[in-house]
């Protein structure tokens, strides 16, 4: 999905880091300055970190800047835990109707499976309707943890959102779960 329009979106920072598309235009130094910025809200509520767990977050925020997708319009990185884990929310936005024929086919996009995903439908007023997904991959390696994701795709009058998660655990699904629910529920369009 190419980038339409601006969309916007209400995230509690508590556990929530906007990860602006800028940096994937080469703003580098705006990177490394929005990499120490989160860092030093991470640590203000994880003073007693020691080196390693810097080390880890430092790493997790910098990986996060390199993964966002090269069609989001932005990410949002989830901030779960007072201990160096995250996961990546990609945020693309498209022209209206994107997706419209087969919403669930047009979230998932190939993804492989390894269990029929569940899907509901979601309303998100300032956009339009769609489904949202929880699903296990069928990539994942014999006796390792499996792979799993979450997933949005609303589409209105003006625009459609596609909201995909990076590869997580199922225990990180579980955990986003709800507020990332939450915050589709504040997608609108900007102005």
């Amino acid at each position: 999905m190419a980038p339409r329009m601006n969309v916007e979106v209400d995230a509690d920072d508590r556990y929530w880091a906007l990860v602006p598309r800028a940096f994937l235009d080469g703003a580098y130094g705006e990177a490394a300055g929005w990499v120490e910025g989160t860092l030093a809200r991470y640590l203000s509520v994880r003073p007693e970190a020691d080196a390693e767990e810097r080390a880890a977050m430092r790493s997790i925020l910098e990986r996060a800047v390199r993964e966002l997708l090269p069609d989001a319009a932005f990410g949002l990185l989830f901030l779960p835990l007072a201990a160096p884990t995250a996961a990546l929310v990609h945020v693309e936005i498209g022209a209206p109707g994107t997706g419209s024929e087969d919403l669930v086919a047009s979230l998932l996009d190939g993804v492989p499976l390894g269990r029929a995903p569940e899907i509901e439908t979601v309303d998100v007023p300032a956009i339009g309707r769609g489904v949202s997904a929880r699903f296990i991959s069928g990539q994942a390696e014999p006796g390792a943890a499996a792979v799993a994701g979450i997933g949005y795709l609303i589409s209105g009058e003006r625009c459609a959102v596609r909201v995909t998660s990076a590869p997580m655990t199922t225990t990180m699904v579980g955990l986003i779960d709800q507020p990332l629910r939450h915050v589709i529920e504040t997608l609108r369009v900007g102005v």
